[in-house]
């Protein structure tokens, strides 16, 4: 997992640690203190939702269409 960025790193950990969570918690979570050393350069939207489709793409994660839109979660292998 060292070729990851740091944006993709962040959104890894925050859902290591946080479970499945919608597209919207996502970025509410990537913005708070709690989470601030570990997303100092992904706290946009676009930046987020950019790693979280290249980890999907990757295999690293989910997601599944929920009746809040999008969760995210790690994939469980």
């Amino acid at each position: 997992m060292n070729d990851l960025s740091s944006n993709e790193q962040c959104v890894l950990e925050i859902l290591e640690l946080e479970g499945p969570l919608s597209t919207a918690e996502l970025i509410k979570t990537s913005r708070s203190s709690e989470h601030s050393h570990l997303c100092s350069g992904c706290a946009g939207g676009d930046a987020i939702l950019t790693a979280a489709k290249s980890l999907l793409h990757s295999g690293s994660i989910i997601r599944n269409l929920g009746k809040d839109g999008y969760r995210w979660d790690v994939k469980v292998e």
